[in-house]
Formats: structure tokens, C-alpha cells, sequence
């Protein structure tokens, strides 16, 4: 739960900087950061709804499992103006992209053109005939600053079609494209023989690692573009950064798992026998860089391993550098303390200054600090002791408090 809430704060930092972005930055970001476009075709007797998503070059939008932070694109379908949405069953996702953004977080999402697919059955298009809809789609845009979106699409279904302003015409051109994108949305496929996967008490308190280890040289570069494995998102498995472990005949890639289960409802605390309650699928894509094509894997697991192993004595860490960037193990390591070396103090003031300055112009803050104001100045007439006294107090509540708040993370 804490690097849950600690990815929701990324994510209203993120939504933040698109507001200070606006107000300095505004003649720097496109009006149109992404366009729309509807189709609906029939394929092997069903018929697909299909969403293209058109991103402003260097922008992305974010995949079901966005990283470290950011929010996964949502789309809903409303009918005769229905509050409540019609129920869509999506098609899996095309496969994402990894992108290396600012304070070294991870990000997986798309830029370009892409494409999402729903399936509608014979029963839900007699429903649906002859009504009126509202495609409602809601994103977060990054690149420089992270932008949130919407966009509402009204239309009409006609013999089982998704008629709007937005639709392409689905001319025979564009539906073999469509096709095309269709045919290589990522399925699921058996865990390859070379795959072994493991699932073992973390090193830290309440957590679990997934552990995915290839023993057969492979094109570690690519891997490194990739991801090894990207799971998909699972509660009460928060799925964190993937490390990297090598030699030159074996590769292992390592997903650290905090525990969330404390802070559901019912609470499901981590077993400390390694036997869950209710068995577990993990399901990931997998950049299988043998055959050098990605799919879906599922493991179910019942438990997991209740100890602690280090990894492999053979295996050195293999530090993340760029996607396309082959590392040299003694490089990377220099190059993490020559960052260090060049961050300073002033650097970190600033930063603190600048995100106090615009956490206090904030509309729900500024107000507050007026308020503060008018209660000092019933102290005005009080003795300078007495002053002294009250901004002491003061002063140690917030740093007692702040104290707290640390010790318990």
C-alpha cells in the first residue's frame, strides 16, 4: 500500500507539473496532444468496435500497468445517455512501450498511432440497435510535463455498426489495417521450456519477488528496450522495478513485490508459512528473446518460497542505463557515483523551494494561509516571551509530527 500511495503521489505530482506547466510553460504544448479515430468491421462473424489513438510526436499515453507512475487509459460506453456505463469487453491491449522518464522513473504506455478493440456479441448489438452512445476516453499525455485528457464521441448505432463524426468511413484500406493490428495484439502462449519462474519471500519486510530466469544466452541488449517481464496489474501485488542479473551463458530478471494485502478490505495478510489462502495468477507479458517476439505468459501459484535467496553468485547485477544502450557493469557503477558526486546541495534547495512555492498557490492552500495570518495577529498585543513561546511549540509539533511520519514509513 505504501508504493501504491506513493505512485498516486507521483501521479498528483505529475498532474501538478501540467498545472504549473499551463500557467509557465503554455506555448510549449500542442493544442491537439492526441486525435481519435472509430471504426467498427466484422471479423470471423463478430463485430469489433476500434478505438485509434493518434499521440502529438514525443507524447505518450500509459498501458494497464503505467510503471512507477502515471494512469492507464480509460474508455467507457454510455448509452441513451445511461449514467451507468454499457458493460465492453476489451481485447487485450497492444503491447507497450518502456520509456525512461525524468527523476529515473519507468513508464509503459504508447506514442504514435495505436488501437483498442472491443467485441460486441449478436445479443448486445440487438440491444444496442438504433441508439444513441457517448464513447467517453480519459488519458494522461506526458513528455516534458504529463497533461491529463478527455474526449466524448457521440454517435448512433445502425446494423451494428458505431456511426460518428469521428469514424473513418472504415473504407477496405483501413479495415485490412485494422486487421493487421488486430492479429498482433499479444496472446496468450505456455511458459517456454528455457523459462523458469519463481515466486520467493522479498528481502524486505511483507514482500515477495518474482523471479524469471533464461538459462541460454540471449540478446540482453533488446531485453533491456523491453522488459523481461511486464506483469499485468494484480491486488494485493504491487509490482515494482525489474533488475537485472547476468552472465554470459544465463540471464535472470528480478520484480520486487510489496504486499498490499494489510490494506484491503478484508485484510489479507502476507501468509508466513508461504501458502496463500486463494491460489494467485500472475499474468506478464513476455519479451521472449529467444524467438525475439512477446506474449502473454500465466503461472497460478498456490505459495511461494518462504525464505529469502540472494541472487546467484554467478550472476552480476546488470544496472538499468537507457533503452538501447549497451552497459558496461564497471561504467554504470562509475556513472551512478559521478551523479552523485554532481548533485549538490543548492540543487536539492531549490527544488524544495520550488515545489513549497507551488504547493502554497495551490487553491485549497492559499485561502489556509490567509486564515493562519488573521489568527497571528490575535497575538499582536501578547509579551515577546509569550511569542517566542507559541512559535516554539509550533515549530516542534511539525517537526515532531514530520518524525513520526518518517518512522513509521
Amino acid at each position: 500500500m505504501k508504493n501504491q500511495l506513493l505512485k498516486i503521489l507521483v501521479s498528483s505530482l505529475l498532474l501538478l507539473t501540467a498545472f504549473s506547466a499551463t500557467v509557465f510553460a503554455e506555448e510549449d504544448i500542442p493544442k491537439n496532444l492526441i486525435k481519435v479515430q472509430l471504426d467498427s468491421f466484422t471479423e470471423k462473424n463478430k463485430t469489433l468496435l476500434a478505438i485509434t489513438f493518434n499521440n502529438h510526436e514525443g507524447w505518450h499515453t500509459y498501458w494497464k500497468n503505467p510503471g512507477d507512475a502515471g494512469l492507464p487509459l480509460k474508455v467507457e460506453l454510455h448509452v441513451d445517455k445511461n449514467k451507468s456505463p454499457f458493460p465492453l469487453k476489451d481485447l487485450e491491449w497492444p503491447v507497450p512501450k518502456k520509456y525512461r522518464e525524468s527523476g529515473d522513473q519507468i513508464g509503459f504506455g504508447y506514442s504514435g498511432s495505436y488501437t483498442f478493440f472491443y467485441e460486441f456479441s449478436k445479443t448486445d448489438l440487438l440491444k444496442l440497435e438504433k441508439k444513441s452512445f457517448e464513447l467517453k476516453a480519459s488519458w494522461l499525455i506526458c513528455k516534458h510535463v504529463c497533461i491529463p485528457g478527455e474526449l466524448t464521441i457521440p454517435g448512433e448505432i445502425q446494423n451494428g455498426q458505431f456511426l460518428s463524426a469521428l469514424s473513418s468511413g472504415n473504407g477496405p484500406q483501413n479495415t485490412d489495417l485494422l486487421k493487421l493490428k488486430l492479429e498482433a495484439l499479444p496472446k496468450v502462449e505456455p511458459i517456454p521450456s528455457y523459462l523458469t519462474l519463481e515466486l520467493i519471500r522479498g528481502k524486505e519486510d511483507k514482500s515477495l519477488e518474482l523471479r524469471a530466469t533464461i538459462n541460454q544466452k540471449i540478446d540482453q541488449p533488446k531485453v533491456f528496450d523491453n522488459n523481461l517481464l511486464l506483469p499485468f496489474p494484480l491486488s494485493p501485488f504491487d509490482f515494482q522495478h525489474e533488475e537485472f542479473f547476468r552472465n554470459d551463458y544465463s540471464f535472470m530478471a528480478q520484480t520486487p513485490i510489496g504486499w498490499d494485502g494489510e490494506y484491503s478490505t478484508p485484510v489479507i495478510d502476507l501468509p508466513q508459512n508461504g501458502v496463500f489462502k486463494k491460489p494467485y495468477t500472475i499474468r506478464a507479458l513476455f519479451y521472449d528473446p529467444i524467438i525475439k517476439r512477446t506474449y502473454i505468459i500465466e503461472k497460478t501459484f498456490k505459495s511461494f518460497s518462504n525464505q529469502f535467496i540472494p541472487a546467484p553468485s554467478n550472476l552480476q547485477k546488470w544496472d538499468y542505463v537507457k533503452p538501447g544502450k549497451i552497459p558496461n557493469i564497471t561504467d554504470t557503477k562509475n556513472s551512478v557515483l559521478e551523479k552523485r558526486e554532481d548533485s549538490s546541495l543548492f540543487y536539492y534547495v531549490v527544488l524544495g523551494f520550488i515545489g513549497g512555492l507551488i504547493l502554497n498557490i495551490m487553491p485549497c492552500v492559499l485561502p489556509v494561509i490567509s486564515i493562519k495570518l488573521f489568527e497571528l495577529i490575535k497575538y499582536r498585543q501578547e509579551s515577546r516571551k509569550s511569542l517566542l513561546r507559541h512559535n516554539l511549540f509550533y515549530t516542534l509539533g511539525i517537526l515532531v509530527t514530520f518524525l513520526a511520519m518518517a518512522l513509521s514509513i
